[in-house]
């Protein structure tokens, strides 16, 4: 067998273990069927009460938008 061979059916090779790792990965996380009870559609409303990570992230967006533009040697102006 010449090089070409070798790598041609080398290539093969990975390519079927490749797809049987996908294979075993959706077999392994595939969802079981969703009773009616669980159903996503039939979900409790959020919680409306911020919490303190949360509080911080809408500072931090408050903080970027209050922040002064960076000063440019450009003309404001063409």
């Amino acid at each position: 067998m010449n090089k070409r061979t070798i790598f041609l059916l080398s290539a093969v090779l990975v390519v079927i273990i490749v797809i049987a790792a996908i294979n075993l990965a959706i077999k392994k996380y595939e969802k079981e069927p969703v009773s009616p009870a669980n159903s996503p559609l039939k979900q409790e409303p959020a919680q409306t009460e911020a919490t303190p990570v949360e509080n911080k992230a809408e500072q931090a967006n408050e903080d970027i938008e209050t922040e002064p533009p960076i000063p440019t040697n450009r003309p404001l102006s063409y």
